[in-house]
């Protein structure tokens, strides 16, 4: 199964992609990890696209995908994707890839959180982050969240627009407690297993 995880930074979709990825076996692959990971190790990668998440903006498909087809590549049991497809090419670029060996995206779970809730966890998190760390995340000052929340809200409705139009798009309020967001998600995964 292939799937992938979309909502708003601070939606929850990385603590959701692992319970998911969990309960069926699938690997967890988070963009934003792969790029954090490539950016300590200090690799052309990390720092290509710490120029652009500083500014508030995604990196470009190219960049990104040339990193994630690495991990897909490795993916045997099947994945759930979290941070790609965000815009409607990166929903194109995968289709074509996974068309190459006769695969395809099976579901595409859309995690609705609204704005304010979003920066309301994204702040949580950073106080965590500096308590257990000594440091937050570098994508996640005030100022840039609320760049990413404007070019998440202008490219998001073509990808679900995408996913909806071909009957793949599970769409699930994200706004309550981790366990019933999960048991939701599931009890979907397991209804469509069934139809």
């Amino acid at each position: 199964m292939n799937l992938v995880i979309i909502g708003l930074s601070g939606a929850g979709k990385g603590t959701q992609a692992d319970l998911i990825a969990q309960k069926y076996g699938l690997q967890h692959l988070s963009t934003g990890e792969m790029f954090r990971t490539e950016l300590e190790k200090r690799s052309p990668e990390g720092l290509a696209a710490y120029e652009y998440w500083k500014e508030g903006k995604w990196v470009p498909d190219d960049v990104t995908f040339s990193l994630l087809k690495l991990y897909l590549d490795e993916s045997k049991s099947g994945f759930i994707l979290d941070g790609f497809p965000r815009t409607l090419k990166q929903c194109e670029i995968l289709n074509g890839y996974l068309n190459k060996s006769n695969q395809t995206t099976d579901w595409a779970i859309y995690l609705q959180v609204s704005p304010e809730e979003s920066l309301k966890r994204l702040k949580l998190r950073a106080e965590k982050d500096m308590v257990a760390k000594g440091k937050s995340r570098l994508d996640e000052t005030e100022d840039v969240i609320k760049k990413r929340f404007q070019s998440f809200i202008e490219s998001v409705e073509p990808v679900l627009n995408y996913y909806r139009s071909q009957g793949k798009l599970l769409e699930v309020n994200g706004e309550r407690s981790v366990e019933k967001i999960f048991q939701e998600i599931d009890g979907q995964l397991q209804q469509k297993k069934l139809e």
